[in-house]
């Protein structure tokens, strides 16, 4: 039996599955007999606004759904599989069977006390329903600023998995640095956002990939609205500096254009 596996939310530029796409690839799927297996490692427990980022489809019913990272709130590594009842019989359908899938660390007492922890906690304390509104919360305040900054292109995602991709300016002088750093390595400026924000405001963001210019912000799925103000405060100041055309972030521009150029 084939398997075709997606992940709701791709990681890498936080690019969002277009309406309907879920959807039609588990038609798709069951027609021909395969399964339809949803990569919920980074998008579920609740980090897109919903506990899996495939409920954001109505009517989507992934076959397997693959579970990791948040499920122990980064305390120790556990993972899970779930799927249809089923898949499980058929997989494990007699004793001899019982071990066709395993792992060296696989069910021990301290991640399962873990997993448990957590899943009581995300309920008692609304944790999914948080990251919904402070995703909204957040991804709001900062596509308000899209038509204020020109190098900023467009702020996408769901939840508290965001992506912030930046994009060519309008004006001459922006528009010649932009071009400096594109011809020495895509993705400099993305980097150049994401090292004052730590150096100078303590916040961990990333680069979403290699050569692109989007930086993808997945905080904890408590912050509150005083951390979105912090950061959309700490983001601005960044983008101000970016558009004045000068200071530490184009003199780390200026650097890192030298070593992306040393380094064909």
């Amino acid at each position: 039996m084939a398997a075709f596996v997606v992940e709701p939310v791709q990681g890498k530029g936080v690019l969002t599955a277009p309406p309907g796409f879920l959807l039609a690839a588990q038609e798709m799927l069951h027609r021909r007999g395969a399964l339809l297996i949803a990569d919920e490692v980074q998008t579920g427990l609740g980090r897109t606004g919903d506990f899996y980022a495939y409920q954001h489809e109505p009517g989507v019913e992934p076959d397997l759904v693959c579970v990791a990272k948040a499920l122990s709130g980064g305390y120790v590594p556990v993972g899970a599989t779930l799927g249809k009842d089923w898949i499980f019989k058929k997989v494990y359908s007699s004793m001899d069977r019982v071990l066709v899938h395993s792992a060296s660390f696989g069910s021990n007492a301290q991640a399962m006390a873990a997993g448990l922890a957590v899943l009581s906690v995300m309920e008692d304390e609304e944790v999914v329903a948080n990251a919904r509104a402070m995703g909204d919360l957040l991804r709001g305040r900062l596509a308000a600023l899209v038509d204020e900054y020109e190098l900023l292109h467009e702020v996408r995602g769901r939840g508290l998995m965001i992506g912030i991709e930046f994009g060519r300016p309008s004006s001459l002088g922006l528009r010649s640095r932009w071009t400096m750093l594109q011809a020495a390595r895509k993705g400099l400026f993305a980097q150049m956002v994401v090292v004052p924000l730590l150096q100078k405001h303590r916040i961990l963001t990333q680069v979403s990939g290699d050569h692109l210019e989007v930086i993808k912000l997945i905080p904890p799925l408590i912050v509150d609205e005083r951390d979105v103000d912090r950061f959309v405060g700490a983001f601005r100041e960044v983008m101000d500096e970016a558009h004045g055309g000068s200071g530490l972030i184009w003199d780390f521009g200026r650097t890192l254009v030298k070593q992306a150029v040393a380094a064909r």
